[in-house]
């Protein structure tokens, strides 16, 4: 196992024991159908939604860091682990409630394809 996948286990691990979020409250990724070109069959072909569960955490920006434009009142920023990289586009579920994504930042360490982690900011 490279050391990018182990310390991408082990921020997965951390992740998920210290998640303090009440009993059925969970953080989801929704990623909508999306009409993708196909040069085989040359047309475009829907891809169909998905909905994947994150492991994560969530925390409010403190009020120091909010400045009204890039950083509003009421954000939000996850730190989660996840295979699939999470697209501007997509809207994250959290405890029930749909947020839309402002800005996400890759913990890559070591590379793109080594993605350890992300930082997304949320906004409702």
């Amino acid at each position: 196992m490279s050391f990018a996948a182990e310390m991408a286990q082990v921020a997965t691990d951390l992740l998920g024991e210290f998640d303090e979020r009440p009993v059925g409250g969970k953080i989801q990724l929704k990623r909508n159908s999306a009409a993708v070109w196909d040069p085989t069959l040359v047309e475009d072909v829907i891809t169909p939604g998905a909905t994947i569960d994150l492991t994560g955490v969530a925390v409010p920006y403190s009020q120091g860091l909010v400045d009204g434009t890039t950083i509003q009142s009421g954000d939000i920023k996850l730190t989660v682990t996840m295979a699939t990289e999470p697209l501007a586009q997509d809207k994250v579920i959290l405890d029930g409630a749909e947020h839309s994504i402002i800005s996400i930042v890759p913990f890559a360490f070591t590379g793109k394809p080594l993605t350890i982690a992300y930082a997304i900011q949320i906004r409702r």
